[in-house]
């Protein structure tokens, strides 16, 4: 329950449903492990067309600018993760923890914002499938 206590939920019930904290870090691997597997047979079945291989006919769905999806696909993420930071990370914890998360942060800006509009392209779209 100590991960949990880091993060300041406004809702009372959280508190019921979130009991142990070895049981959810468990389930969240499980979890992953169930999508890395299901990843696998789909990737093996039909492999998703990337960079010179995707086909232009449309079977993987309509065709997006190639930086919009970088930046939806990265900075998206990065912008999620770091408001839950500010809401709901606990300030008293150590400095070292939050030198670490602000280099992370600094490194998705990066990835997410700069780097697709820096990067050259062979492409510019890509399938949305």
């Amino acid at each position: 329950m100590a991960f949990f206590k880091c993060f300041q939920f406004p809702w009372n019930f959280l508190d019921e449903i979130v009991e142990d904290e070895q049981n959810v870090h468990w389930t969240i691997v499980l979890i992953s492990y169930l999508l890395v597997v299901a990843s696998l047979i789909s990737q093996l079945r039909q492999p998703a067309p990337y960079g010179r291989f995707d086909p232009k006919d449309g079977t993987w769905g309509p065709q997006l600018n190639q930086c919009i999806a970088h930046v939806a696909n990265d900075g998206l993420w990065g912008v999620l993760f770091f408001s839950g930071m500010c809401f709901y990370y606990n300030r008293s914890q150590s400095f070292i923890n939050n030198v670490f998360v602000a280099v992370w942060l600094c490194h998705f800006v990066h990835r997410g914002f700069i780097h697709p509009f820096l990067m050259l392209y062979s492409s510019p779209t890509v399938a949305l499938g």
